[in-house]
């Protein structure tokens, strides 16, 4: 079931539903006053890897942006390899891959790490006072995805620095940051939906780009009064959410002229999203994952992976 107001329907009075508006002290990456300027490429040997680095130019260039290429040296490789000739050939790679940006490899820093990537690049990233990490999670779904996008997975889960999860598009026009001309911003107008928001307004301005904003209204897991109810309280729960939605709108005075449209969905939250995305044909999700991380990580952040790990276009998700 779905609810959208477009753009012409946005400036009526709203509803004086409340909204969310507790503060935080984990508050969230705030967009770079000049844009991105400091970006982290973790790469390795593969073709992925190398289509990712092909976009992080095209990157770099248009922000005008620095970049580190990074290789960490997997502690289980070095059982099969040789560490000091694994690490030689790492830095020839990315010597190679430096020289290869031509005008652009002056912008461009390498750097080599031994340990578990996921965590060197997490680290690597907040201790260098990078504003972005770019990565790709090698474009798979299904158990194939599970083996080869973990390491996406967690650097998403970990991370305190923003980062814009790659998908190279279905296309033979190649990916570049031209692409982000549709946004696509679920919400469920906490104060962390606030944040992230504003954070994609700031970022939808930079790149020329218009937002379209989606909640998700999911049903219980177990119904109090059992299944048969279900149909009469996601009507309500629909109908409460868009006078929420239309004065989280209003309360943040959202320059109108960035938003297409504005939705109310029902079902799994995960689902939706990335389902919305590809009706509206967004090339970009900008979501939180609530910057949670143990037990409770599980259970507020786990939609933000889910969604990395389902969605045809790239994802941005910051704390």
């Amino acid at each position: 079931m779905v609810c959208q107001i477009d753009r012409k329907d946005m400036k009526k009075n709203s509803p004086s539903q409340k909204v969310s508006k507790k503060k935080n002290n984990d508050q969230i990456v705030t967009y770079p006053k000049d844009g991105f300027k400091k970006v982290l490429v973790p790469i390795d040997f593969s073709t992925p890897a190398q289509k990712l680095f092909e976009y992080a130019l095209t990157f770099i260039n248009s922000m005008d942006a620095d970049m580190t290429l990074l290789y960490v040296c997997p502690k289980t490789a070095l059982a099969l390899v040789d560490e000091e000739k694994l690490e030689g050939y790492g830095r020839d790679y990315l010597e190679q891959q430096r020289r290869s940006a031509g005008t652009l490899q002056d912008r461009i820093r390498t750097d080599i790490i031994t340990g578990v990537p996921s965590q060197e690049i997490t680290q690597a990233a907040k201790k260098r006072g990078h504003d972005l990490i770019i990565i790709t999670t090698h474009g798979n779904t299904g158990l194939k995805h599970v083996l080869l996008g973990s390491t996406a997975e967690r650097i998403v889960r970990h991370a305190s620095t923003p980062v814009l999860v790659h998908r190279e598009r279905r296309t033979r026009t190649k990916s570049s940051v031209s692409h982000f001309k549709k946004i696509l911003v679920p919400v469920d107008f906490s104060e962390k939906s606030r944040q992230t928001l504003a954070y994609a307004q700031s970022f939808a301005k930079d790149f020329g780009a218009t937002i379209d904003i989606v909640h998700v209204v999911e049903p219980p897991a177990y119904p109090e009064f059992g299944y048969a109810h279900l149909a009469v309280k996601e009507r309500s729960a629909i109908q409460t959410a868009k006078g929420q939605m239309a004065h989280f709108l209003e309360q943040e005075k959202v320059d109108m002229d960035l938003i297409n449209s504005h939705s109310v969905k029902s079902g799994s939250a995960h689902f939706q999203i990335t389902e919305w995305a590809k009706k509206k044909r967004s090339d970009l999700i900008i979501l939180s994952t609530q910057g949670n991380t143990g037990l409770k990580h599980v259970l507020l952040g786990s939609t933000a992976e889910r969604v990395v790990q389902h969605a045809a276009c790239s994802v941005l998700v910051v704390r």
